[in-house]
């Protein structure tokens, strides 16, 4: 029972994970790539519905970040109080109200609800509803570390600054290149595609870029704060689980990389679009294992 509840614990953070990366990336796009884009009056038709469909990323991220945030509080209820007591109203009422996990659930649930309120504005008034999407989208990302070893390991602020910026880092590179791998880079459309493709990756290019620096930069200063040893890495659970994430995050950033510098140049020939879509999609593939390695990082003690 145990080992069920510790898995469906590490889904339901990886359901988060998935859900502030694509927020995040919508976002992202929206600001730092559409918006540079409507400036160029062949790029309208192209920029609105792209536009339409960030728009829908953002309201299911922001529903599923609302209703996985009462699944984890549930769990979370269970934990505390075992299958003796159960899951009741006056129990769930105590972990929200009266417990330190429950001050950083509180900050989740209530962010998340307000990406969601953000995101219907923009249905209805497009510049005020993705504004506001903006400092939304910001303490989403600042409230996962909330309830994990951010606020319990190292001093609080310094802890959550770290994984704050770590996450919203993650979610502007691998939140973006996920949603313009599956509504732009998949399709087939000729020649006009490519130029639209290329177009893209011209502005993102440099936001991943800064995206990766501030990743790596945030990971590598909480792993020395939070491990006393290196023999941690590899004696303990904890430390054999952020080898791999590290490992695997090297990997999608090393073909982020060769997508950069080698298969960029080349993507007005149709063999380079063919080999963008295989690396971009293996890079995602990489980074999703890295989410699901975080996510399981988080129930385990660092001392095991």
């Amino acid at each position: 029972m145990e080992q069920l509840r510790f898995g469906v614990e590490s889904l339901a953070r990886l359901g988060v994970y998935l859900g502030v990366f694509s927020a995040a990336g919508a976002v992202t796009l929206q600001w730092g790539v559409l918006r540079p884009l409507c400036r160029q009056a062949e790029n309208l038709a192209a920029v609105e519905r792209l536009e339409k469909k960030l728009l829908r990323v953002g309201m299911y991220a922001a529903t599923v970040l609302c209703l996985l945030s009462v699944v984890r509080l549930l769990l979370q209820t269970y934990a505390a109080f075992g299958i003796d007591e159960g899951v009741t109203l006056e129990s769930v009422k105590i972990i929200a109200t009266e417990t330190a996990w429950g001050a950083g659930w509180g900050w989740q649930f209530g962010s998340a609800v307000a990406l969601l309120m953000a995101f219907t504005v923009a249905n209805y008034y497009p510049p005020l509803g993705w504004l506001l999407a903006i400092p939304s989208t910001l303490v989403v990302a600042a409230s996962v570390s909330f309830t994990g070893h951010a606020v319990s390991v190292v001093n609080p602020v310094v802890g959550i600054g770290l994984q704050s910026v770590h996450i919203m880092a993650a979610g502007v590179w691998i939140g973006s290149l996920g949603l313009m791998y599956y509504f732009v880079f998949r399709q087939e459309g000729g020649s006009e595609g490519l130029v639209w493709e290329s177009r893209l990756l011209d502005r993102f290019s440099p936001l991943a870029v800064a995206a990766v620096g501030f990743l790596v930069t945030a990971g590598a200063v909480s792993a020395f704060l939070y491990l006393d040893t290196w023999s941690q890495i590899t004696g303990t659970d904890y430390g054999r689980v952020l080898l791999g994430k590290i490992v695997l995050f090297s990997l999608a950033g090393s073909l982020g990389l060769l997508n950069w510098k080698v298969v960029r140049p080349q993507l007005h020939r149709g063999t380079g679009a063919r080999f963008l879509r295989r690396t971009v999609f293996v890079e995602l593939l990489g980074a999703l294992f890295a989410m699901a390695a975080t996510a399981v990082l988080v129930a385990l003690s660092m001392d095991h």
